[in-house]
C-alpha cells in the first residue's frame, strides 16, 4: 500500500481532515449526542475532560503513524466537525462512521464515505469491512449505497456497553469474500442485538477469508 495519514479531501460540500486540538467542542457535541452513539459499543462522553482524552488517544496520536485513515467531516461553509469516518488499519480494515442527527437525510455522510473509499482504492487497500445494528437499519443503507454487500450475521457481546448480540440464524460467523467485476465491498456486522455485515474488496484481488469487523458507527 503507498499511503499516507489521512491526508485532506475535497468533495462538493464537504472538507475531510484530520482532527485538532481546537476541535475538542466539536468532538465533545459528536461523541455525547445519544442518538449518534446509540449504537456503538462504548458509551457517550460526560464531560469536556473526556472528550481531550477521547481526542488526544483515538485522534491526535494515530496521526502519528505513518499511515491511518481518522477524518473529520466538516462543511466547507465553516470547516467545522458534524461527524467522522474512520478505517481501522488492523485485519479487518473496519470501517466506520458518524453524524450528528441535524444533517440526517441530506446525503452528507454517503458523500465523505466515497470521499474516502476513492482515497483508499488509490492507496492500494484491498478491502474494507463494516457492520451495523440490525436496529440501525439505515447504516446498512449507506453500506449500500457505497457498493458494498451484505456477506453473514453474528452473536457479539458489546464492551463496554456490555450488550448482547445474538447471531442471525443460518449464518456463519467465518465468510469467503470473492471479487466480482469492478470494485467489490464486504461488509461484516457486529453490532448491538443482532448484526449484518457487509465487505468491499478491490478489483482483481484474490480471494480473501475475513473473521469479523471492528467498531462501526452507526448514525447517518
Amino acid at each position: 500500500m503507498d499511503a499516507s495519514n489521512t491526508p485532506a479531501l475535497r468533495t462538493g460540500r464537504l472538507i475531510l481532515r484530520r482532527f485538532a486540538p481546537d476541535d475538542l467542542p466539536a468532538v465533545y457535541r459528536i461523541f455525547s449526542d445519544r442518538e449518534v452513539n446509540e449504537f456503538l459499543p462504548w458509551f457517550p462522553l460526560r464531560d469536556a475532560a473526556e472528550a481531550e482524552e477521547f481526542l488526544k488517544s483515538r485522534y491526535l496520536d494515530g496521526y502519528a503513524n505513518p499511515v491511518g485513515y481518522n477524518y473529520a467531516v466538516c462543511l466547507r461553509e465553516d470547516d467545522v466537525p458534524i461527524g467522522y469516518v474512520n478505517v481501522d488499519m488492523g485485519e479487518s480494515h473496519d470501517f466506520g462512521y458518524g453524524l450528528l442527527g441535524r444533517f440526517w437525510h441530506r446525503g452528507i455522510i454517503t458523500e465523505a464515505c466515497r470521499a474516502v473509499i476513492e482515497q483508499l482504492r488509490r492507496d492500494g487497500m484491498p478491502y474494507i469491512t463494516a457492520t451495523h445494528d440490525v436496529n440501525n437499519p439505515r447504516s446498512g443503507a449507506v453500506m449500500r449505497r457505497l457498493g458494498m454487500s451484505y456477506r453473514y450475521s453474528y452473536e457479539e457481546q458489546w464492551q463496554p456497553k456490555n450488550i448482547p448480540v445474538p447471531a442471525e440464524p443460518g449464518r456463519q460467523r467465518g465468510a469467503r469474500i470473492r471479487p466480482v467485476q469492478g470494485d467489490v465491498s464486504a461488509q461484516f456486522c457486529r453490532a448491538g442485538r443482532i448484526a449484518r455485515c457487509f465487505a468491499m474488496l478491490a478489483a482483481g484481488e484474490p480471494f480473501c477469508s475475513m473473521k469479523g469487523g471492528g467498531d462501526i458507527s452507526s448514525a447517518l
